[in-house]
């Protein structure tokens, strides 16, 4: 599916937007009652081309989640000449939950390792492929925070 395909199959239910910013984005959609709707990955070349083309009445997302990315200490030697991709795209959710009157919130780094335990979805050792996981079980996670969903993995017991 093309990155911008998914906006026009939504059937216009309230849906969350999970993310997990970097030089490749992962984005899980999420159904307001919790279920999953859709994950993928992009570069920011593609998530600005689906996003400020994207006009408001275009979806009815009314969260967005993002990874509330920080510069570590004794990481700084790491990024020296990075053009801070991660954070761009925290600029670029934020800027489009307001256009759009969603709520923004920033979610913890531990969200998509609690989100992990949630799903039992762990993310592949290929990092290159981890990111539509890790924004998955960021939006587990929140979805289980607010008492959205039961933890998957405890469903059943």
């Amino acid at each position: 599916m093309e990155h911008a395909d998914w906006i026009e199959d939504l059937d216009r239910r309230k849906m969350i937007l999970a993310v997990d910013p970097g030089d490749t984005t992962g984005l899980a959609s999420f159904y307001d009652n919790g279920d999953p709707y859709q994950k993928w990955q992009d570069n920011f070349e593609g998530l600005l081309e689906t996003f400020v083309n994207m006009t408001p009445l275009a979806t009815d997302i009314t969260h967005i989640l993002v990874e509330d990315y920080r510069l570590r200490k004794g990481k700084q030697a790491q990024q020296t000449g990075s053009r801070f991709q991660a954070v761009q795209v925290i600029g670029l959710m934020k800027y489009h939950a307001k256009r759009i009157n969603a709520k923004f919130e920033l979610v913890d780094v531990q969200a998509k390792t609690l989100g992990s335990m949630y799903s039992g979805i762990k993310p592949p050792s290929d990092h290159r492929k981890s990111h539509e996981i890790d924004a998955y079980n960021i939006g587990i996670y929140w979805l289980v925070a607010n008492k959205i969903i039961e933890p998957p993995a405890l469903k059943d017991i």
